[in-house]
């Protein structure tokens, strides 16, 4: 359970750290 919950933590915030990488190149152009 405990390195699952580790596991969705973790792609969280890969998703959210690309959705504020295409968030940025969006706002260069």
């Amino acid at each position: 359970q405990e390195a699952s919950k580790e596991e969705l933590l973790e792609s969280l915030r890969v998703t959210l750290r690309e959705a504020l990488e295409f968030n940025r190149r969006e706002a260069l152009i």
